[in-house]
C-alpha cells in the first residue's frame, strides 16, 4: 500500500517546522471563529438527492456568490467563500444523521493563513417530515494560505459505538520536506466527549521536493498508520505503527513494491477526563522511530 499524501500545495516553511517540532495542532484547540447556532431549521428536501440536501444546506450558510462560485459566509465581522467538501451520513438508534464538512477561505486574507472548514450535522427519525439542524461547527483552519484543504481530506469515521468523528488530514510542503497531519473532530453520535478536537498528530514526514540523484540526498518516508479498536472505554483505543521506507524517489511512487519497516503497535486509550486521546511525546512519528522495534 503506497504511503498516505495530500498535497495542498506550498506554504510557509515555519508552518511545517512547528507542525514537526510543536504538539502539532493543524487547529486551534476550539475553532479560531465560533459560528451562532440555527434556531429549529427544518429542511424539507429529498434525502436521495444530494444535490438538493446540498443546496439546501448551503443556503443556510448564506448568500451565492455567482463571481466567485461560492457561498458567502458572514462572521465575525468578516467574510468567508464557502464551497461543499463532503457529505457522509451515520445510523443511529433514534434515527440516520447527515453530516456536512463545508470549506472555504476568506475573501481578504487577514488574521487566518490556512483556509478554514465547518461542519453541520442534520438528523431525522422520518425522512418524509425532513431533517431538523442538529447544530454547526466551526470555524476551524486547515490548508495553505487562502486555500482550503482538497474534498478528499476528509472522511468520516466511527471513533466508538454510534459515535464518528471527522478525519481531517492537512499538509505543507517546505523547502525540500513535506509534513502532514491527521486530526479527529468529534461529530455526532451516542457519546459527547469534553472536546471536539480529539487528536491531532503528525502523521507523515518525507523529502520528495529534496532528494534524489540530483541532490545526493537520500529519500526517506515515515508514515504513522493508525485503526480503531475496540477498548474499555467510551471510545475505541487508537492502534498506531510507524512505516518507514528509505531509498531512491522511486519509494514515493503508489505502485512501490520496495521493503518497508514496521514498528510494532502503540495502543492508545480514550482520555474521557481530559476528554482526548493523549498521544506520547511532541511528535509521535518521532516518539515511535526512538522506540524502535522496526521489522521489515
Amino acid at each position: 500500500m503506497a504511503f498516505m499524501r495530500h498535497r495542498v500545495g506550498r506554504a510557509a516553511l515555519a508552518l511545517a517546522m512547528a507542525l514537526a517540532s510543536a504538539p502539532a495542532l493543524a487547529q486551534s484547540e476550539d475553532p479560531a471563529l465560533h459560528l451562532g447556532q440555527p434556531s429549529r431549521t427544518r429542511l424539507l428536501v429529498d434525502a436521495d438527492n444530494p444535490r438538493q440536501l446540498w443546496s439546501a444546506v448551503m443556503k443556510t450558510v448564506g448568500a451565492y456568490d455567482k463571481a466567485q462560485k461560492c457561498w458567502t459566509l458572514a462572521a465575525g465581522g468578516r467574510r468567508f467563500c464557502m464551497r461543499p467538501a463532503k457529505l457522509a451520513t451515520a445510523r443511529l438508534i433514534d434515527g440516520a444523521v447527515y453530516l456536512f464538512a463545508v470549506s472555504g477561505h476568506e475573501y481578504e486574507p487577514a488574521q487566518m493563513t490556512g483556509g478554514v472548514v465547518m461542519f453541520l450535522s442534520y438528523a431525522t427519525s422520518d425522512i418524509s417530515k425532513g431533517f431538523r439542524s442538529e447544530g454547526v461547527d466551526g470555524l476551524y483552519e486547515f490548508g495553505a494560505r487562502g486555500a482550503a484543504p482538497p474534498d478528499s481530506a476528509f472522511k468520516l469515521v466511527e471513533v466508538g459505538p454510534q459515535t464518528f468523528a471527522w478525519e481531517v488530514a492537512d499538509g505543507f510542503t517546505g523547502t525540500g520536506s513535506e509534513v502532514y497531519s491527521t486530526t479527529l473532530i468529534h461529530a455526532a453520535g451516542r457519546f459527547t466527549p469534553k472536546k471536539k478536537v480529539l487528536t491531532t498528530f503528525i502523521s507523515y514526514e518525507g523529502n520528495q521536493s529534496g532528494c534524489g540523484m540530483d541532490t545526493g540526498v537520500a529519500c526517506e518516508a515515515r508514515e504513522i498508520r493508525h485503526a480503531f479498536k475496540p477498548g474499555a472505554g467510551p471510545l475505541y483505543d487508537l492502534e498506531v505503527s510507524l512505516r518507514t521506507k528509505t531509498g531512491t524517489d522511486k519509494i514515493f511512487a503508489a505502485d512501490d513494491a520496495s521493503p518497508s519497516l514496521q514498528s510494532e503497535s502503540l495502543t492508545i486509550p480514550f482520555d474521557a477526563a481530559a476528554g482526548q486521546y493523549r498521544t506520547p511525546g511532541q511528535n509521535l512519528i518521532e516518539w515511535m522511530g526512538k522506540r524502535g522495534a522496526a521489522k521489515p
